[in-house]
């Protein structure tokens, strides 16, 4: 991809910014140790009710972090107006990869 050096590069700083790297896995850290926890445990709980705002997912048909496949399914958690779009030529991060398509698709979504 274009420009990717310089992304890769400007990430590489980042995470040499003293507890970047630390706050950057966090999230995982706690999604992981907490499940056997009871704030993890209600989390679970509050994540298996459906949502109910309407939703537009976007999702890259390169993303091999999370499987188009695996993620079109998603409508079923969604009692509101659901629309799954597909990006051709995008990975896992759409709106690093194809802004200005990402901005069209929200655009589109949110006049319709």
């Amino acid at each position: 991809l274009p420009g990717f050096a310089a992304y890769a590069e400007r990430c590489r700083e980042a995470m040499r910014i003293p507890q970047a790297a630390f706050c950057a896995l966090e999230g995982y850290r706690w999604a992981f140790r907490s499940v056997l926890r009871l704030h993890g445990y209600r989390f679970v709980k509050l994540m298996q009710r459906p949502l109910v705002t309407p939703t537009l997912q976007l999702h890259g048909a390169a993303d091999v972090a999370a499987l188009p496949r695996t993620a079109q399914g998603s409508g079923r958690y969604v009692v509101a107006p659901y629309e799954w779009r597909l990006l051709d030529g995008v990975g896992h991060f759409p709106h690093l990869e194809a802004p200005d398509v990402v901005l069209g698709e929200i655009l589109r979504w949110t006049k319709s």
